[in-house]
């Protein structure tokens, strides 16, 4: 007879994975942040992390070091990464958090294929045209107060 403590954690294990899945069918950047959550737990070295090419995607567009450095000697990129973050900061929690939302906001801002969707681009573009041949002005109103009230940390 199987262990039930087997049977629910192969139970969870798959659950998981089939949520990890689902949301990277929708947001590759979520489904990363996610897949980065279940291994960087078990993360002891760097090695630990070059050996994973999502691990060292997530951790090279966190701390700001260019995809270039992965053409680097696997020893010298362990060093470029241990120069950048303390390996056993991994082990925390909220640390593990700040890297996440540091690699989101990062990638979001190297996604291009969204910059025509950004209301702030899309007025400016309006403003360009008109200056450029369309003669006509085009006023905007910004309501300062409103944007102020946003949340300054939108990636939480």
């Amino acid at each position: 007879m199987l262990d039930q403590g087997w049977q629910e954690g192969i139970v969870a294990r798959y659950v998981e994975r089939q949520f990890i899945d689902g949301q990277s069918a929708q947001s590759e950047r979520v489904g990363n942040v996610l897949e980065f959550r279940q291994k960087a737990k078990d993360v002891k070295t760097w090695f630990d992390v070059l050996k994973d090419p999502l691990m060292g995607q997530v951790m090279r567009t966190a701390l700001g070091l260019p995809n270039e450095s992965v053409r680097l000697d696997v020893d010298k990129q362990a060093a470029l990464f241990a120069k950048k973050f303390d390996i056993e900061k991994l082990q925390d929690p909220d640390e593990r958090a700040k890297l996440e939302r540091l690699y989101a906001i990062i990638s979001d801002t190297r996604d291009t294929s969204r910059v025509s969707a950004n209301a702030a681009v899309q007025l400016m573009s309006g403003v360009v045209n008109a200056g450029a041949g369309g003669g006509q002005f085009v006023p905007i109103t910004l309501d300062i107060a409103a944007i102020g009230s946003f949340p300054r940390r939108p990636y939480l």
